[in-house]
């Protein structure tokens, strides 16, 4: 039995440490700390559905985990929160952190929720330095955005010394190189795709079927 393994464009990105240790970044734990207090402040304490109290809990463990520098785990941590608190505060935080990770469209997502809100003026100001920070990103790195099927194959990306694994699907940013993609799955052949990937380019790997072994 055939099954499709379909990638998408593709082009670079890294995402096993940071990348940008610029001021904006290494400031990322205070703008958290700020975030959770911003959080418990001004919560609506009436609305029923609501746990500020979980949310800013939830918040405190993320910016553990960034400071530890575990960026998916304390995305993780954020989304939780959100559950409790649906706070324009922690949509930012969240795309501070994919910022960091260099997982720019999801960034760019969280942003977008974060303006569906009435935001005060100096979170305005924040998020449009974050979308300028992207854009800047964006003509720096490559992007390699791709889905295989099944969706549980796994997806193993090494840029120069930096590894990424992922699941069904990818889609990050990575620094200018040479890019080697194993997909695998149990009972299908691996595939296997390398190329040399361009800042703000985007580079087409050509659609694989799988075959079971």
């Amino acid at each position: 039995m055939d099954s499709a393994l379909q990638i998408g464009k593709t082009a670079s990105v890294n995402v096993a440490r940071p990348i940008d240790r610029s001021p904006r970044v290494r400031l990322l734990p205070f703008v958290l700390i700020t975030i959770v207090v911003a959080v418990w402040i001004s919560a609506p304490k009436t609305a029923s559905a609501a746990d500020p109290v979980a949310a800013k809990k939830l918040m405190g463990e993320a910016l553990g985990l960034v400071k530890a520098n575990k960026l998916e785990d304390a995305v993780a941590k954020i989304e939780q929160a959100q559950k409790h608190l649906d706070h324009p505060s922690i949509h930012f935080a969240k795309a501070r952190v994919l910022t960091r990770m260099l997982a720019l469209s999801r960034a760019e997502q969280s942003l977008a929720k974060c303006e569906e809100f009435e935001l005060a003026r100096r979170l305005q100001q924040a998020v449009a330095k974050q979308r300028s920070v992207i854009e800047g990103l964006k003509t720096q790195h490559g992007r390699v955005n791709l889905a295989a099927a099944p969706e549980t194959a796994r997806i193993d990306v090494t840029v120069g010394e930096d590894k990424l694994r992922a699941t069904g699907k990818l889609d990050r940013w990575f620094k200018p190189s040479k890019i080697r993609i194993e997909i695998s799955a149990p009972g299908y052949a691996p595939v296997v795709r390398s190329a040399e990937l361009a800042a703000a380019q985007f580079h087409l790997l050509v659609s694989t079927q799988l075959l079971r072994g």
